[in-house]
């Protein structure tokens, strides 16, 4: 089946309110329940906003995110003992494109994929922060007030608005992503989840931002969770410093100036945060190593030798016209990167532009490229 049918195909499922779902190739997708323990105390906002984006910055999403459903995509078999998690991209709204590649990797590695939602990403996320009706109003009046502003559009604006008031929740985000995921491994490797066996392995695939959130739990190593686990990283890998956010599909320049300033702070939250008493012990190494991964010239021992750690158990590739992060930026973060391009139009939002008809040889040829080496690597 060609990749654009077969994109086209797995959707449909995807938009019932079923259980579960049958997918090609005798393949079967799971929609599961988790519950968040993490919790914060939102900061008062400072400057001046309008009503409307007031909502936004203020809005705490706590129903969406805190109870939430995940997808696990698996052989049409009982159980399973190796298991992939997918960690997606910065803001986005929806697993279409994914659904290809986690089938894809599903299919060929024989392993479960866990399709892991992002806090206040994906459909952990209030509806309305996608609403472009909504939001075109919102970045019409951004545009008014900040005639210097660059590349505000309505796919951004809910994040670049947070990002900008309240940049605290960039890290926020990151660590409760970073605990949900602690919670899930814990029940899958002490075999109270249906649908793995005891001690399963968990290996990462991981694109764009979730790269960093892979890098920070393999060198952290959590309970000791992903001891001998693999990453394999598409499109991602470098430090935040060293990625370019600033873009119509991720937030604006205004967003991206102030979240970089706050970020080089290197802020704690430690007080803003609650997580499980028998959780807190975790919590130093997390922050001590997502620091390492904020600023390149910053925290360098820790960081190199996380990646001397590491070894051959992390991979990454990079795309040569991807704008937001390059493969220079990550050679420059873990030493090494194997570097492709297209013989098409592609950017780092859209690496596999499925719309063009003349394009689709070349395009199925790249997908192909990239999964093959990522399913060989996680085998």
């Amino acid at each position: 089946m060609l990749l654009i049918k077969l994109d086209a195909y797995l959707k449909k499922p995807f938009r019932s309110k079923e259980e579960f779902a049958i997918l090609p190739s005798d393949m079967v997708a799971h929609f599961m329940d988790l519950e968040s323990d993490f919790s914060y105390r939102a900061r008062p906002i400072s400057g001046i906003t309008t009503m409307d984006e007031r909502k936004i910055i203020t809005e705490s999403g706590q129903n969406e995110n805190q109870r939430f459903k995940y997808t696990v995509i698996i052989p049409n078999k009982k159980q399973s003992e190796d298991i992939i998690f997918l960690l997606h991209g910065l803001n986005e709204r929806s697993w279409d494109k994914y659904l290809l590649w986690a089938w894809y990797l599903a299919k060929n590695s024989k392993k479960a994929v866990v399709m892991f939602p992002i806090a206040y990403h994906m459909n952990r996320a209030p509806q309305n922060w996608s609403n472009p009706r909504e939001m075109i109003k919102i970045v019409t009046q951004r545009k008014l007030n900040y005639k210097d502003v660059r590349n505000s559009s309505f796919a951004n604006i809910a994040l670049s608005l947070r990002m900008e008031y309240t940049p605290e929740m960039f890290l926020i985000s990151g660590i409760q992503t970073y605990f949900d995921i602690i919670k899930l491994a814990m029940q899958i490797k002490s075999g109270h989840h249906p649908l793995f066996k005891q001690n399963t392995n968990i290996d990462l695939f991981a694109y764009s931002i979730g790269a960093l959130l892979a890098e920070i739990l393999l060198i952290a190593n959590p309970a000791s969770l992903f001891s001998g686990q693999r990453a394999f990283l598409f499109c991602g890998g470098s430090t935040f410093d060293k990625m370019n956010a600033n873009s119509k599909a991720i937030m604006d320049s205004r967003a991206a100036y102030h979240l970089g300033k706050y970020i080089y702070s290197h802020p704690t939250m430690d007080n803003e945060i609650s997580i499980p008493t028998q959780m807190e012990p975790l919590l130093p190494k997390a922050w001590e190593t997502f620091r390492s991964m904020f600023n390149l010239n910053r925290h360098v021992k820790m960081r190199e030798r996380g990646f001397a750690e590491l070894g051959n158990r992390i991979e990454s590739i990079g795309l040569t016209k991807d704008k937001v992060i390059p493969p220079d930026a990550i050679r420059k973060t873990m030493g090494r990167c194997q570097e492709l391009d297209f013989p098409f139009e592609y950017s780092h939002e859209n690496p596999f532009p499925l719309t063009i008809a003349a394009n689709m040889p070349d395009v199925e040829m790249a997908f192909k490229t990239v999964f093959d080496k990522a399913v060989d690597f996680l085998r």
